[in-house]
């Protein structure tokens, strides 16, 4: 088991550099003073990434409305780019 002597931590940056220095192995560490040991910490485990449930979908949904829909509408000014490149490169 590791241990940190914490006899002469004061300030708060010294706690913020034993709590690194418990952190980095991701064992659990015994504090101890001049007296023995103390407390007996461990780092915390890193939170497991977690995927958000969607909802389902279902044929009543909106985006059901889409579907097909860029078959159906007609053609806008952003989908004839290639003509109007073509047009102004031949000027």
């Amino acid at each position: 088991m590791h241990h940190i002597d914490i006899s002469e931590i004061h300030s708060v940056p010294n706690l913020v550099r034993v709590a690194e220095e418990v952190q980095k192995p991701g064992t659990p560490c015994i504090l101890k003073q001049e007296e023995g040991e103390i407390v007996l910490i461990s780092p915390v485990k890193p939170a497991k990434m977690t995927r958000a449930n969607g909802r389902v979908l279902t044929h009543d949904d909106p985006l059901w409305r889409l579907v097909g829909s860029a078959k159906d509408a007609k053609p806008t000014d952003a989908s004839r780019k290639y003509e109007y490149l073509a047009k102004a490169t031949d000027q």
